[in-house]
């Protein structure tokens, strides 16, 4: 009889030890974004380089791939800002004796990547001038910290709100009007370039460093 109630007494002060016990944490997260947001502004980390990139894309119609292609080519680019990092809803903080993690879908309010050099060649027509893309990505995003670790185990597109692409270029002709209208029709989803990748490997690290700044202490 000692036994058996030595073994139920274990059972479950074991249990209650490895189980995570969760709340909602939305106040503190704010807090914490909060002071993300005033370091990243102040130690002028809002906007970082991107890497460029050229390829062909198919135009499409109906989710069909059209018989024609347009080439872009950007260099030189950038985003901003990083210092407008916000939660989308609720936020999660689960912990336990051994690690805490916060689980939510994050945003940036205003991200903006913007290439100084732009190329496009649609059919015989070329145009260059420069590129922006717009938008509002909200990430799902848990946040981990160990004894031995802390930042985002996992990281990762949710959607895209409010996508926009703006071309500039000093050529007026027909010609640069069908490219332009060609580059908007290809990159409408704005899911067939490594645009958002490149936002993702990027923002990551902004995520590390100046989140983990304040969470992981």
């Amino acid at each position: 009889m000692l036994l058996q109630l030595v073994t139920v007494a274990l059972c479950v002060f074991t249990t209650s030890y490895a189980d995570p016990q969760c709340r909602l944490a939305n106040a503190d997260v704010d807090q914490i974004i909060q002071k993300t947001n005033y370091q990243v502004h102040s130690g002028d980390d809002d906007t970082l380089d991107v890497d460029g990139f050229n390829r062909h894309i198919h135009l499409t119609l109906f989710g069909f791939n059209l018989p024609w292609k347009v080439f872009i080519e950007l260099n030189d680019g950038s985003m901003y800002s990083m210092a407008t990092l916000s939660r989308s809803g609720d936020v999660q903080e689960c912990s336990n004796s051994t690690y805490r993690a916060v689980q939510g879908v994050f945003t940036f309010d205003r991200m903006e990547m913007n290439y100084k050099s732009f190329e496009a060649t649609f059919l015989y027509w070329k145009i260059v001038g420069t590129f922006s893309y717009k938008f509002r990505p909200n990430m799902n995003v848990v946040y981990t910290q160990t004894d031995e670790d802390c930042g985002p185990v996992s990281y990762s597109i949710e959607s895209v709100e409010n996508a926009e692409y703006d071309i500039i270029t000093d050529d007026n002709s027909w010609g640069s009007w069908l490219v332009t209208k060609a580059v908007y029709s290809a990159l409408r989803k704005g899911d067939n370039t490594p645009m958002l990748q490149y936002f993702l490997q990027r923002s990551w690290v902004s995520m590390v460093v100046n989140f983990g700044r304040y969470y992981c202490t």
